[in-house]
């Protein structure tokens, strides 16, 4: 499988407010979000990048 590595500098990492050792699954959750709702992957492979279950990721659709 091919792996993408994005990398963010520490002063963007800084600027965000996720709590610290949850940037990651963090960032992994908003780019799943956003590319579901722009029609880039499917409710299953974004709930996947997400790395969430059917469920949880139904849960947090709701609040978009």
């Amino acid at each position: 499988m091919a792996k993408l590595v994005i990398e963010i500098p520490e002063a963007g990492q800084a600027a965000l407010r996720f709590p610290p050792g949850e940037v990651e699954q963090e960032l992994r959750k908003e780019l799943a979000l956003a590319l579901y709702q722009r029609r880039g992957l499917s409710f299953g492979k974004a709930r996947m990048l997400a790395q969430m279950t059917r469920w949880e990721f139904d849960s947090i659709l709701k609040f978009f």
